[in-house]
């Protein structure tokens, strides 16, 4: 039998860039491949989204606030 390891692409503390929403803190996380769901907290509007992260146009950015 063959162990799959699914690999999460973005864990807490991770800063984001979205095209429409600008950057966040990922904040929450759950699911795993792609059922993955995010929670962020952009800085623009203070606003929280949980993002279906297979349809996000998400970019992992190096930013520290």
């Amino acid at each position: 039998m063959t162990k799959h390891i699914l690999k999460r692409e973005y864990s807490i503390g991770n800063r984001v860039m979205h095209p429409k929403w600008g950057k966040g803190t990922v904040i929450d996380h759950s699911g795993v491949g792609e059922s993955l769901k995010i929670t962020i907290h952009f800085d623009n509007d203070n606003q929280k989204r949980l993002l279906l992260t297979k349809y996000a146009k998400l970019e992992k950015i190096k930013d520290k606030r």
